[in-house]
């Protein structure tokens, strides 16, 4: 999960995209283990990270 969450700290990248560039079959594939990870979705957790810079 830590390859994924670079891409969505950094920029914009579709979740999709972002779950096929670390290996994984589809967005969902992503979602679900950094929910269970970090205890919030990729959508959020880029949100969360842009109101701290």
């Amino acid at each position: 999960m830590a390859r994924a969450r670079h891409p969505l700290e950094a920029g914009d990248p579709p979740v999709d995209r972002i779950a096929a560039e670390v290996g994984l079959a589809t967005g969902a594939s992503l979602r679900q283990p950094l929910y269970a990870a970090i205890g919030v979705s990729p959508q959020a957790h880029r949100r969360t990270f842009r109101q701290t810079r």
